[in-house]
């Protein structure tokens, strides 16, 4: 059994830094707004699936103010 790690609201980097050390294979999905410009900013993990051995994880742009 696969211990995945709670990656919810991390930097995306540092989420697959992580996911990279344990070896758990990983895929990423981006997602935005659909009437809004793309947001500048970094990306941060927004939801989080761990299924058939594999991190399915969903990311967006979040503005750079909520960073910390």
């Amino acid at each position: 059994m696969i211990d995945y790690p709670d990656l919810l609201g991390m930097v995306l980097e540092e989420a697959l830094e992580l996911l990279k050390k344990k070896d758990i294979p990983y895929q990423v999905s981006e997602t935005a707004p659909r009437k809004k410009e793309a947001l500048e900013g970094i990306q941060r993990v927004i939801n989080q699936k761990n299924k058939d051995g594999i991190c399915h994880l969903i990311v967006c742009k979040v503005p750079d103010v909520f960073r910390k």
